[in-house]
């Protein structure tokens, strides 16, 4: 078996003049920096302007609370609906 020994500690060979730590303590601190393209400037923009869809919240509570109880019924054709809905795709 062989050790291997070193007279030097390493962090006094990295901090020597002309080593890579020592040449990057001098340079100026890296900053990060992102470029948007134009379509992703656009969707920010159109993000940031859009506004929630109103709703009337007194009808909402009055339908979940039927739900709740059991008691909500619905005149509404499911397989009419579903067929609208496939038929916009």
């Amino acid at each position: 078996m062989m050790k291997i020994t070193s007279n030097t500690p390493l962090n006094q060979i990295s901090d020597q003049p002309g080593s890579a730590r020592a040449a990057d303590s001098r340079e100026a601190p890296r900053t990060d920096r992102v470029t948007l393209s134009s379509d992703a400037a656009f969707l920010g923009s159109v993000r940031d302007s859009a506004k929630p869809a109103s709703f009337r919240q007194d009808l909402v509570n009055d339908v979940s609370l039927q739900i709740n109880a059991g008691t909500f019924e619905s005149n509404v054709d499911v397989d009419q609906v579903m067929d609208s809905m496939l038929a916009d795709l």
